[in-house]
């Protein structure tokens, strides 16, 4: 027989094999499918992936249908569908997935597809923290320091926190550093506090990043060092965070550890009021006189940031792009006047893309802004 016709037999035979089993027969293992899918979201081609999970998810694989809840949840390759979610996160939860327990938990917690229900967010945190999972066990121990659903008591929060960050969960190494600053749960030890934002720093944690420069300006457990907390505040305030753009442009203004320089202190400060920190706006204020009511800054809110990403999805379509546009991180490279210019970086079909947004007070009210895509 020769090869060929070896190769139809035996496809011959692998169909009729299906068709008489009635059911499925995989030609990979589960395990390699549900990869692949994992695979396909992380490359943006939803359509695919879940081609993969679906059958793997109505045959009751846990990794799927955690992955399928993932997918609903987010609205990737379908509509939205937080009842659809749920259903997907709780048949993988009650088989005793980890990941699928944590993220049932916070179905409830933040009341999608279900009634709000603190209580049993805190019962499935539980269940995907007691077997080891990180973020279940860093979000059990802020249940415990705030008292949602559970007594408060700090010494419950650091012993979750502390089980998640000693398995390197940057996240929990920021709230075990807390701890230690704020001395809830343990006694205030701020070289303790250092120790864990480190840990967290070196993995990129824009949160332990800030706290070290927060340490570093307030000399809280190290010598006090302007020039070391402009260094921190700098390497977050670049990603966006506000509490970082608010500190660093109070340096500026004040020419602390960085030269003085009154244009680069407003242009983060007004940043950092555009996403609600009202520190920067107070200190803005104080310092360089009431914000110009027409700002930019003064008005922009959610609904203009939507409407910028859906202008930017819709650009990537025509581009050729597939699957969801998410933003990576938003950069303030200009203020001329009432014009604030910025620099979005998005991630679209598994790609990096740059576009730069620029963003001017409208004659009719509101906020005119035009997309311009640079790499």
């Amino acid at each position: 027989m020769s090869r060929e016709l070896l190769i139809e037999s035996l496809k011959t035979a692998f169909v009729v094999l299906v068709l008489l089993s009635g059911g499925v027969v995989w030609a990979q293992s589960p395990d390699e499918i549900v990869a692949e899918g994992r695979e396909a979201i992380g490359s943006g081609d939803y359509t695919r992936a879940l081609r993969l999970l679906a059958p793997l998810g109505n045959e009751g694989h846990p990794e799927a249908q955690n992955a399928l809840g993932v997918l609903y949840k987010e609205g990737w390759g379908v509509e939205i569908d937080h009842s659809a979610a749920l259903e997907w996160f709780r048949s993988a939860a009650e088989q005793g997935h980890a990941k699928a327990q944590y993220n049932l938990g916070l179905m409830y917690d933040e009341g999608q597809g279900v009634v709000r229900d603190l209580h049993q967010a805190v019962k499935w945190y539980r269940k995907s923290a007691e077997q080891g999972y990180p973020p279940g066990q860093s979000i059990l121990g802020a249940m415990y320091a705030t008292g949602d659903g559970v007594a408060q008591d700090y010494s419950a929060a650091m012993k979750w926190y502390r089980k998640a960050a000693q398995q390197g969960d940057p996240e929990a190494c920021r709230r075990v550093g807390l701890m230690y600053v704020e001395g809830q749960g343990v006694e205030q030890d701020y070289v303790e506090a250092e120790t864990w934002f480190r840990q967290g720093a070196v993995k990129g944690h824009a949160g332990c990043r800030y706290w070290l420069g927060r340490l570093s300006e307030e000399g809280w457990g190290v010598e006090k060092d302007y020039l070391e907390a402009a260094r921190w505040y700098t390497s977050v305030a670049e990603q966006g965070l506000p509490e970082a753009q608010y500190r660093l442009g109070v340096l500026y203004a004040r020419g602390q550890g960085v030269a003085q320089n009154d244009r680069q202190a407003q242009l983060l400060l007004q940043t950092a009021v555009a996403q609600g920190n009202q520190e920067a706006e107070v200190f803005l204020d104080s310092h360089y006189g009431p914000s110009d009511p027409r700002s930019v800054v003064t008005v922009a809110n959610k609904r203009l940031k939507r409407d910028i990403l859906k202008t930017i999805r819709f650009y990537e379509s025509v581009m050729g792009g597939k699957g969801k546009v998410k933003i990576l991180s938003t950069r303030p490279t200009e203020i001329a006047g009432a014009t604030h210019i910025e620099e979005w970086t998005v991630l679209s079909s598994g790609k990096e893309v740059v576009y730069q947004v620029k963003m001017e007070p409208s004659a009719r009210g509101g906020v005119d802004f035009s997309v311009s895509r640079l790499r």
